[in-house]
């Protein structure tokens, strides 16, 4: 039997919050006897607000992840350049919870010594994470922003 594509549109006066939603859908066989397939979607409607951090070298940093529009408790992780941060000295981190709609996730790190990019992941699908990047700024330290370097070729032409 083909798969036949199929599309619900969720009214704007429903789709006001993250929820699932279950699609029932019947075909006929060869014995006309009807098949349920239940599929179920996830949907999920959220903002993130990432807040950073400028702060001198030795001073303590608190970075921050708020999502509001949200139902339910997610689930959040940091990162700071791929290392999870509660492997990291001097880093605590909160993952905080729904109240009125709103969740304020959290990393605090007593001593800042170096500038590094932290990421805040949230996970509204156990299988799609949605990562956001924090900047911590630390005055006084020698970081290098990573870029990207063209080199171009040149030819002197000599008359």
């Amino acid at each position: 039997t083909p798969l036949l594509p199929v599309n619900y549109t969720v009214q704007e006066e429903n789709n006001n919050k993250d929820d699932q939603f279950t699609c029932v859908c019947w075909l006929e066989n060869s014995e006309k006897e009807q098949v349920n397939i239940i599929g179920t979607a996830n949907m999920y409607l959220f903002v993130v607000m990432p807040k950073g951090a400028e702060v001198d070298k030795g001073d303590a940093a608190t970075l921050t992840c708020t999502f509001t529009d949200i139902v339910k408790n997610l689930t959040v992780t940091w990162e700071r350049e791929g290392t999870d941060v509660g492997e990291l000295e001097g880093h605590h981190m909160t993952n905080g919870i729904n109240i009125n709609f709103k969740q304020i996730s959290t990393v605090e790190i007593l001593n800042a010594t170096e500038s590094a990019n932290y990421t805040c992941t949230l996970y509204p699908y156990q299988d799609r994470p949605w990562p956001t990047i924090v900047p911590l700024q630390v005055n006084g330290s020698h970081y290098l922003t990573p870029c990207l370097l063209a080199v171009v070729p040149m030819v002197l032409f000599l008359l």
